[in-house]
Order: C-alpha cells, then sequence, then structure tokens
C-alpha cells in the first residue's frame, strides 16, 4: 500500500485537481497548488467558442487524467476498506473464539480444583484409614499366634451324639488330646481333663464302635464352653469350618496384605474384594462363641472403617468402573478420522458398532468427564442432577405452566458425562406399544417397521431376570445375547408395591407379567438398567468393554462449537476446544453424527449453519441449509397426586443410612442398590377406557414419615416453591407421603428449542409449551380424576389414605377435586419427566418439519447424520431410553450399509 501512495504522489504537479474542486492540493515538493481557473468546454457551435489551442487541448488532457485518477483512488480506497472490513471481523471473531475458550477453560479448571480438592480429602481419609488398621493389626497378629500356639484348657466339655453319630469328636480328641487319663461324663458328654490318645479312643469305642483310629500327633488349641452339633456324621461341621478359618489365618502374609491397603493408587480397585474376604471370614469364626471373642477387635476395625467411609469422598475411591482412556492428550490438531461421534449417549452404541470394523477409525467425543459414584450406586441418581455430571438446563417461564415452580421455569437436566443421560436417569428399560411407531414407518422397506424395530430392541438386550427366562412365552419377546443388562428392580417397599398393585386391580386394571409386551395397559412390575446393584448405561454396556479397541479413540471435557463444511456442503470435520482450552479442528473422511441429544443437538446444528434460515440470519450466523431445526420438541409433562397414609411404618434414622451404605459396600444390596423411594410398580390406563394405547402412565414416590429429603427432592428436582415444598414437609412430619405421580403419554403440544447468542457455549432456549394444544389438558384432567380414585378402594382406606390439597393462589378457591381444579393442578405443580424428543424430526422429503430422512441423514448437506432422541417424529408412551438405543443400533446399520457397500450419497430436499 506504501509504494502505490508514492507512486500517486509522484505524478506531476500540473495534475491540479479536478473541475469542481477548489481544494488545496500539494506537489510532491508538498507545496500549496491552487486549482487554476479553466475556460468551460462548450459545443463548437456556440457563439462563445474559442479555438482549439495547445494549451486547451492541455487541459483536457490534464482534466481527463486527473478524473481517472481520482476513480482508481476511490476504488482502491475502496478495496483496502473491504480487506480491512474482512481482517477485522476475523479478529473479533478469532477473539470471540478465544473468550469462549478462556470460558470453557475456565470451567474445566474450576472442574479439575474440585475433583483435585475431592481426591485429596479422599486420600486423607484413605491413610487415617490405613493407619487406624495399622494400629490394631499387632494385636489381631498376637491373637493369631496365641490361637496357634494354644492354651491348655483344665475343664472341656463336648457335646457329641450317639447312635454312630460322633465323628466330629474325631477332630476334636485330635486337637485336644494329651497324656494324660480322661473319663465319660454319661453318653452324650465327654470330660476330656489332657486326654491320652488311647484313652480317648477307648472313650469313643464305647459311643461308636465303628469310630476310626485316632492319631498320635495332636495340636492343642484353646475351646473354652465349645459344644458341637452335627446332624450328618459325615458333614464335620467343627473341622469344616474351624480348620479353613485356622488354615486361613496362618497362611496369610500379614504384611503383604496390608502393604496393598496402604498403596493409595491400589485401595480403589481392591478394597472391595479385600473387605468382602475378611467380613465373611469374621462372619464364620464369630458363630463360635469362644473363638469370637479372639477376633472381637478385628470385626470392630470393619465396622469403624465402613461407618467412616459412609462419607461420599471417601466412598468416590471404592466404587468406580473401567471408563475408557481419554485420549485428548494424545491427539494432534488436524487428525483425521473415518468417523467423528459427538456425545457419548447414543454415541457410544454407535462407537460399539462402528469400531467393530477395523478399518474404521473411530472418534468418540464427550463434553463431560468419566461418570462419579453418584452415577453407579442408583439411590444417588438424582445427586447427579446439579452436578458438573449434567447441564444444568431450564425452560423459560410459562404463562399455562410451571405456576408453581421457581421463577415459574423447570430443571431440565441432560446428561454430561460418559453414557450422556443414561447416567443420571431413572433407568428404567420400556419398550412401548407397536402403535407407538406407527408414525415412524414412512414407507414400505425403510426399516422402520415394528417388525424390524422389535429386533433392533432385542439387538442390544440382555435379559436376565430369572422369572421372564424361565417363561417361554415371555423370554421370546426379549434379546439375552445383548450389551445392554435388564433386569427386575430390586425390590424395595415391597408391602407398599403389594398393596399399591391391589389398589390398581381394584380399580378394574389387569396385572401384566411384562410391561414389555405387546400393551402396557394395565400394573406390572418394573425393570431396568440395574445389575448387582449398579446402574448399565449405554457407557459401561457398549463402551467400557471395548475400551481397548485400537481403532476407537475416546475424548472427554471437550466442547463441539460447530461443524465445518466444504464447499459442497459437505461435513468434513469439527471445531472443538479441549480441556486444556486449545481450539482443535479434527476432520472425518466419511462422516460425522451428532448424538448430542434432543437439546444439544439442535443447537449444534444451528452454530453450524443449519437451522431456520431468518434466526440464523439474525445471528449472522450462514445458512447452509434451511431447516425446522429445534421444532417439534415433546416431552412426558408430569404432576404428583399428594396422599399420606398410615401404615405404621418408622421413620429411617442415620443408623438405617449407615447400615445401608455398609450393606452395599459389602455386597451393592439393599436400600442404595436401586431407587429406593420408587416401589417396583408402574401403571398405564386410558381414558375412557378401551383404547390400545395407554394416555398417562403413573409412577411413584414413597416416603415413611419425617423424611429428611422430601423437601431436597422438592425444591431441587420438582423445581417447586417454598410454599408448595413446606406443605410437602408437612405432611410428611407424622404420616407416610405417597406421591402418585401422572404423566401424559401421548401429546399433542410441540415446543421448540433455539440458540440464544452467537456465543456457542451459551444455554439453549427451551420452549416446551406443555398444554398449548388444549387436547392434552382434556386428557390430563380426565386421567388425573380416574387416578386419585384410588384412594376409594378398599386397599387404600385399609391404610387410613388421604387426598391433600396443595394450596396454591388461584387454585384455592376452587372446588376440590372438579374439572377446573385439576386443571388449576396441573398448569401450577407441573414437571419435566426427563423424555424431551424430536427437534430434528425423521420424515419425507416433502415434510415442512422434517430435519433427516429416513437412514436419519440431515436434509440439503452431505456427510452428516443425527442418531438420538431428537429424530423421533412422536413420543412413545414409556421412557424413551430403550428406544434412543435402539435407534442407534438402527443406524449403525445404515451406516455399514452405505459405506460397506456403496459411496456416500448426496440427500437433497428443496430449500424451505
Amino acid at each position: 500500500m506504501s509504494s502505490t501512495n508514492k507512486s500517486i504522489n509522484q505524478r506531476p504537479t500540473s495534475l491540479e485537481g479536478s473541475r469542481n474542486d477548489n481544494t488545496p492540493i500539494r506537489s510532491s515538493d508538498n507545496k500549496t497548488i491552487r486549482p487554476t481557473k479553466r475556460p468551460a468546454l462548450s459545443s463548437p457551435s456556440s457563439k462563445e467558442d474559442a479555438p482549439l489551442t495547445c494549451e486547451g487541448i492541455r487541459i483536457i488532457i490534464d482534466d481527463a487524467l486527473k478524473s481517472h485518477l481520482s476513480e482508481l483512488i476511490d476504488e482502491f480506497s475502496a478495496r483496502m476498506r473491504a480487506i480491512l472490513d474482512i481482517e477485522l471481523r476475523q479478529v473479533k471473531d478469532e477473539l470471540q473464539d478465544v473468550k469462549q475458550a478462556m470460558q470453557f477453560v475456565n470451567e474445566q479448571f474450576e472442574d479439575i480444583e474440585r475433583e483435585h480438592k475431592t481426591s485429596q480429602i479422599c486420600i486423607k481419609n484413605l491413610q487415617e484409614q490405613n493407619t487406624f488398621m495399622l494400629s490394631n493389626i499387632t494385636d489381631l497378629k498376637s491373637r493369631i499366634n496365641q490361637l496357634e500356639q494354644g492354651t491348655r484348657s483344665r475343664n472341656i466339655e463336648i457335646q457329641c451324639l450317639p447312635e454312630k453319630k460322633s465323628e466330629n469328636l474325631v477332630s476334636i480328641v485330635k486337637k485336644l488330646g494329651k497324656t494324660i487319663s480322661c473319663e465319660i461324663k454319661d453318653e452324650n458328654i465327654m470330660h476330656l481333663p489332657y486326654c491320652t490318645v488311647s484313652a480317648a479312643q477307648d472313650s469313643l469305642t464305647k459311643i461308636d464302635p465303628l469310630h476310626p483310629p485316632l492319631e498320635a500327633n495332636i495340636s492343642i488349641v484353646d475351646s473354652k464352653d465349645l459344644n458341637i452339633n452335627s446332624n450328618n456324621r459325615k458333614l464335620n461341621y467343627y473341622k469344616a469350618d474351624y480348620e479353613a478359618i485356622r488354615g486361613a489365618l496362618s497362611g496369610i502374609d500379614w504384611n503383604s496384605e496390608l502393604a496393598e491397603c496402604t498403596n493409595v493408587n491400589s485401595m480403589s480397585s481392591d478394597y472391595q474384594s479385600t473387605y468382602n474376604y475378611h467380613f465373611k471370614l469374621i462372619s464364620k469364626i464369630n458363630r463360635f462363641s469362644g473363638y469370637g471373642r479372639v477376633f472381637r477387635a478385628a470385626f470392630n476395625i470393619i465396622l469403624c472403617f465402613i461407618n467412616q467411609n459412609y462419607e461420599v469422598s471417601t466412598a468416590r475411591c471404592l466404587i468406580t468402573e473401567p471408563w475408557p482412556q481419554d485420549h485428548s492428550y494424545g491427539l494432534s490438531d488436524g487428525q483425521h478420522f473415518d468417523f467423528i461421534i459427538i456425545g457419548s449417549g447414543a454415541g457410544s452404541v454407535l462407537a460399539n458398532r462402528l469400531s467393530e470394523v477395523e478399518g474404521w477409525k473411530v472418534l468418540l467425543i464427550e463434553a463431560g468427564s468419566d461418570p462419579p459414584m453418584e452415577s453407579i450406586v442408583p439411590n444417588y441418581a438424582s445427586a447427579t442432577f446439579q452436578s458438573r455430571n449434567s447441564y444444568p438446563y431450564y425452560t423459560e417461564p410459562g404463562e399455562n405452566f410451571c405456576r408453581g415452580c421457581i421463577d415459574q421455569i423447570t430443571f431440565w437436566p441432560r446428561g454430561k458425562a460418559l453414557g450422556g443421560t443414561s447416567s443420571i436417569n431413572g433407568m428404567l428399560y420400556m419398550r412401548g406399544s407397536p402403535g407407538d411407531y406407527e408414525k415412524w414407518h414412512l414407507e414400505e422397506g425403510d426399516g422402520w417397521d415394528w417388525p424390524t424395530l422389535k429386533e433392533y430392541f432385542k439387538k442390544s438386550e440382555k435379559m436376565v431376570d430369572p422369572f421372564i427366562l424361565n417363561n417361554p412365552e415371555l423370554r421370546k419377546e426379549h434379546g439375552t445375547d445383548g450389551e445392554f443388562i435388564v433386569d427386575q428392580l430390586n425390590f424395595t417397599h415391597g408391602d407398599i408395591a403389594d398393596r399399591l398393585t391391589n389398589a390398581y386391580k381394584e380399580m378394574g386394571l389387569k396385572y401384566l407379567d411384562d410391561l414389555n409386551g405387546p400393551s402396557q395397559l394395565g400394573v406390572g412390575k418394573l425393570r431396568g438398567g440395574i445389575h448387582k446393584g449398579r446402574r448399565v448405561s449405554t457407557a459401561t454396556a457398549f463402551l467400557n468393554p471395548i475400551s481397548k479397541r485400537k481403532n476407537l479413540y475416546v475424548i472427554k471435557h471437550t466442547f463441539v462449537h460447530q461443524i465445518e463444511f466444504d464447499k459442497e456442503k459437505k461435513a468434513t470435520g469439527v471445531k472443538v476446544t479441549l480441556i486444556y482450552g486449545e481450539s482443535q479442528f479434527f476432520f472425518a473422511r466419511k462422516e460425522i453424527i451428532i448424538s448430542g441429544g434432543t437439546v444439544n443437538t439442535p443447537k449444534i446444528l444451528m452454530y453450524s449453519g443449519i437451522g431456520p434460515k431468518k434466526r440464523l440470519r439474525d445471528l449472522k450466523i450462514k445458512v447452509l441449509s434451511d431447516l425446522p431445526v429445534g421444532k417439534n420438541l415433546q416431552d412426558h409433562v408430569r404432576i404428583p397426586i399428594p396422599i399420606t397414609l398410615d401404615t405404621g411404618a418408622e421413620r429411617r434414622g442415620e443408623e438405617f443410612w449407615q447400615k445401608a451404605a455398609a450393606q452395599y459396600l459389602i455386597d451393592q444390596t439393599g436400600p442404595h442398590a436401586t431407587n429406593y423411594d420408587q416401589p417396583n410398580i408402574n401403571a398405564f390406563l386410558s381414558v375412557p377406557d378401551g383404547k390400545t394405547l395407554p394416555d398417562v402412565q403413573i409412577d411413584h414416590n414413597y416416603f415413611v414419615p419425617n423424611t429428611s429429603h422430601v423437601a431436597t427432592m422438592c425444591e431441587k428436582v420438582m423445581f417447586y416453591n417454598e410454599s408448595i415444598c413446606k406443605q410437602f414437609v408437612d405432611w410428611n412430619s407424622d404420616k407416610e407421603l405417597l406421591f402418585v405421580l401422572v404423566s401424559l403419554c401421548r401429546p399433542h403440544s410441540r415446543g421448540e428449542i433455539n440458540i440464544r447468542f452467537e456465543n456457542t457455549i451459551e444455554h439453549p432456549i427451551i420452549h416446551p409449551r406443555y398444554f398449548s394444544d388444549k387436547r392434552d389438558m382434556e386428557t390430563f384432567v380426565k386421567a388425573l380424576k380416574r387416578v386419585s380414585e384410588i384412594v376409594k378402594t378398599p386397599t387404600f382406606k385399609d391404610m387410613k389414605a388421604e387426598l391433600k390439597r396443595i394450596q396454591f393462589e388461584g387454585c384455592d378457591d376452587l372446588e376440590f377435586e372438579s374439572d377446573e381444579y385439576w386443571e388449576c393442578m396441573a398448569r401450577t405443580v407441573t414437571y419435566h419427566v426427563f423424555h424431551p424428543v424430536g427437534t430434528a424430526k425423521m420424515g419425507k422429503p416433502d415434510d415442512p418439519e422434517a430435519v433427516v430422512d429416513s437412514r436419519l441423514r440431515v436434509y440439503g448437506v452431505k456427510g452428516l447424520r443425527v442418531v438420538d432422541a431428537s429424530v423421533m417424529p412422536t413420543i412413545p408412551s414409556v421412557n424413551i431410553q430403550a428406544a434412543v438405543m435402539m435407534i442407534a443400533e438402527r443406524a449403525a446399520d445404515f451406516i455399514k450399509e452405505d459405506h460397506l457397500k456403496s459411496q456416500n450419497e448426496t440427500v437433497t430436499k428443496d430449500e424451505l
């Protein structure tokens, strides 16, 4: 630019200015030059024509040159301004990226700092526990040595049985015999003060002539007041137990054993098995009163250890899973993969299936980290909702719903950890009815017909419930060779569950052996992703077992900003921010698959230029494909019907929960091994009766009197305001409290999700628009009236059930249990069931609401699919976890078919 200006300044000074410009200009020697007044040019026929002279020609030429030069300068200036504007915008974009990256880094550092503090507490607690154990082990070893050396017993009575059933007495005599005489007290009691072998043999022969000979080598042990009883001569009860214990104790290298416990790095993996071994050993010893006292100190050590480990900070070290390695530190900017999967909910299923092809290099990106202990322990699931392991999303305020919620909004947590929302959800496994999927089947041969879907449900399922497996008719409806384990939930509050079942049967509902059968209309027991007291998620089922595959790369704590496209609108890569704040690009040779879920998938699509044209242009985002992304949002809206009961149940105090924690750490059973507050049944009904599909699903929460976490659940999960939560707590202060939770199965209302600002880290805008279609409220009111009649059943009358009225301004003047009252309640105590679907709807090309085609490819671009709950055209009547896994299984085969058999094709759809 400087050279150009120099050439302009070196023009001859005779170019003095434009015709109409009297502004002074400067020559190359910086002298001021005034414009020369020139005669006006006129037509030759003018009376004032002057002869054309050399000076006139020079003036004309100079004037023309000056005019052209001015145009050149203007054009040059405009071009430079455009270049500078582009560079300035790029600098602004880069600054915005840096700000976003810094914001993300700060969040990650905060998470790391919290984890570091937790780890320090954990290590400190473990060290204290190890010190405590070591300080007591000396006493334990001395007692063991004393047991080995033996103490002389002066008066020992042994209870044995006549009639040739005294083989157990042999081992006693073997261990107690000595070279002095012994005597028979009576036919059942042998008094052995230092018996000789021969005397003992003589005594035994009198009782049991067939008793085998005794050996001379006899060890001495202390056995005061030891009574042996056996009903089977062939089973030497004493010998089997005592010698096993004695042998195990004497053969243990205690220094080696304790070295494992003092090693903090191995404690998390080794502690539980070590504890189980000692607990079983001590339980066995404790059955003998004499020897039980010897090991009392050891038993106290174990109990103390467990009680102190009730603290969550230490328990984190004891309960974990073999999560995949984080590859984010080993990848380089610009690295290429065959497939990039965004999100590890449905994405874990895809990562498993696609990495089965050894030649495909698969990258799985997760914004969160490994699921915490609270995720693994089923009863702690709700503790993950407002943690770093979930996105704390909230809806926009609504005028016609959530009136009794804090700020008239409701809480929408989404999973932010390996496994996605399957790592924080309620773990129920339900498929729904064939009718739930009729609108998914767009045309013949599209692969979405019910017989095909049923096989994909079964493909990932591993049913282990003996009740199902032992019933041939039920078993054939389930998969038994899949990765996702499905079991009957642990049966907590069994008495209440039985009474609920009886009450629904008294209301006319049919009992169903399997809620995953052809129909859900009725009442039945729940099954879900809990096995041996631990959560089963898509990460534990599909990802952990194959995490060592060399062609699978998992990166955690990685935020995806947008998808990158080439000039032909083919998805080529993703822009991400890694845990340490560095922005990088990763590229895909074949496809990019978004599995971010119903909330995050539309967000990623819109920031990538795929979405409603007007909204994207308002945010200055380049439009690649004008599609109704974020529309068609559906959810199972729910309200609780509160009922107080009086069955005589007692409050669960601190001691109960401490024992429950110990029990869970020992063998993963007890209250913490399931959703403790949730009786193990669900019911489905239609209003009126006679429909093939249910209108509402009925779940339950049950609390014994004075349950401390009623308030927490009300405020943190239901998100109700203080006045409503206080009523719940008051009702529960001296009576049992039952929430009959009624959810609308097939809503007609449609909401939407949108992006808020240009900043990709900002949370999206969520408009659920519950009850915006009046048909939903009409159905819901009928259902609420029908369900509330449960208090009139004989079973509930026996429990002194009382339907409680929630006091809230605007509802208080309405007649209790009237249609108007129930509508007011539905609009007041609305809350989220965590089942949002539909924001990237699957549909035909001529469907104005469709975002993806029947093979889940995004319309208008290439190389991009969506595989998660957002593609569902309609919401199933049941919990959606099973359907999401089915979609992922279906998509994996679509992808294999497209890339193993033919080249990927462009999906076309007219721009909207």
